[in-house]
């Protein structure tokens, strides 16, 4: 990581398997990189942990320091993912939406959600509530 000057994210995911969230970014030179952190609802040696390219950056380490340094000032560039087969038709206007936050999502444009992603992650990881889960949870 240490070539790294900055990250553009272009893309999200978000999994229904308890909340895993991932960024998709390139660097400078137009490399692909994405930043995991993993589900919190089942709990393991790996949920809610915050990987960089499938590694595990260590809790509280100067590796997480300067990812989330580079996470916090990524520029936004939405790029939609490909999609196999034929595109989702949006929700209709009249749709019932139970939560929230998916009511959040639906009413943001891309860019803004991608940017909502960046800080949740961003702000999630400092806290000392990410630190107590990791204590918790260790296997």
């Amino acid at each position: 990581m240490q070539h790294l000057q900055n990250l553009t994210i272009l893309n999200s995911a978000y999994y229904l398997d308890g909340g895993t969230a991932i960024l998709y970014c390139v660097d400078q030179d137009d490399q692909r990189h994405n930043i995991r952190l993993s589900q919190r609802r089942f709990h393991s040696a790996h949920s809610g942990r915050l990987y960089f390219d499938e590694q595990l950056v260590p809790v509280r380490s100067p590796l997480e320091t300067e990812l989330l340094a580079l996470l916090e000032r990524a520029a936004i560039r939405y790029e939609p993912a490909p999609m196999p087969g034929r595109p989702i038709d949006p929700p209709s206007k009249n749709s019932l939406i139970l939560s929230e936050d998916i009511k959040d999502v639906m009413e943001r444009d891309e860019a803004a959600n991608l940017r909502a992603f960046q800080s949740g992650i961003v702000n999630y990881v400092r806290s000392d509530e990410y630190v107590r889960y990791i204590e918790e949870h260790a296997e």
